[in-house]
């Protein structure tokens, strides 16, 4: 039998900072941590509780390695083709009290005593978004309450995920915003809508082109006793893109010119 040597290599698990940071947008309570040989040997599952980094003797080789963060369990030794199945799933309204779910996907490769950074992902994005009231409309026109639409229940952790069904998305309990400005920052679990091509402008980023499951972000008001509304879909540009991509940041800020009467 073919003598293999194990090697001693520390895991050192970190997070990618993209969105801006708070404490929650960091905090990390467990990770799940799995290595599957590509030689097809004997995989490797870890749960850490509370230590950032762990030290293995491994057999030199090639490994693809996963890691969950936030889990909030032990998931147990598993095959590489069920982690890589693997969906998160929570109310939109849930995911903003944290923690937010993390994942990992990279391939190391062991020879001799090394360190390896795993690099962890956050699976939400995050959107910064302000309204303000336009000066031609402060007179008369109130902002009552402003939530997010289609926003995504659940995600694939491994594979770029998007809403298809009305099933697949529900809509956040509407903030109250009395006044002519609003500001909030919202959580949101990937949704990958795609690209429409042919918006030239800004104002044709709307309902009657957007993908079914889009998220957008819906304003409601009132104007000289009419109800009125204003839909904003978020995205990568302000046109064509109707991506909410995990571990980014959009800052979004609006003023209403053009409302649609709700009455």
């Amino acid at each position: 039998e073919m003598l293999r040597s194990l090697v001693g290599s520390e895991m050192c698990i970190r997070d990618r900072i993209s969105t801006r940071t708070s404490a929650d947008e960091t905090r990390i309570d467990d990770i799940n941590l799995y290595l599957f040989p590509t030689s097809g040997d004997t995989a490797r599952h870890l749960y850490l509780s509370s230590q950032r980094s762990v030290v293995l003797e491994l057999p030199e080789g090639d490994y693809a390695l996963y890691a969950v963060a936030n889990a909030g369990a032990d998931m147990g030794g598993q095959t590489q083709e069920y982690v890589r199945s693997l969906r998160f799933e929570q109310a939109p309204d849930a995911l903003a009290d944290g923690p937010l779910p993390m994942s990992a996907e990279q391939t190391v490769s062991v020879c001799g005593d090394m360190h390896i950074d795993v690099t962890l992902v956050r699976a939400v994005a995050k959107i910064d978004f302000s309204c303000t009231v336009a000066a031609e409309f402060a007179p008369k026109l109130q902002i009552k309450s402003v939530r997010i639409c289609n926003a995504p229940c659940s995600m694939s952790l491994f594979a770029p995920s998007h809403a298809t069904t009305s099933g697949d998305v529900a809509d956040t309990t509407p903030d109250a915003a009395p006044g002519q400005t609003f500001s909030a920052s919202y959580y949101l679990l990937e949704n990958r809508q795609g690209t429409v091509a042919g918006i030239g402008a800004q104002e044709g980023k709307n309902q009657t082109v957007a993908p079914e499951e889009a998220t957008y972000i819906y304003i409601e008001g009132e104007a000289d006793g009419v109800k009125v509304a204003y839909r904003i879909y978020p995205g990568e540009n302000n046109t064509t893109n109707f991506n909410i991509g995990r571990n980014l940041s959009l800052i979004h800020i609006s003023e209403p010119t053009r409302l649609l009467s709700i009455s």
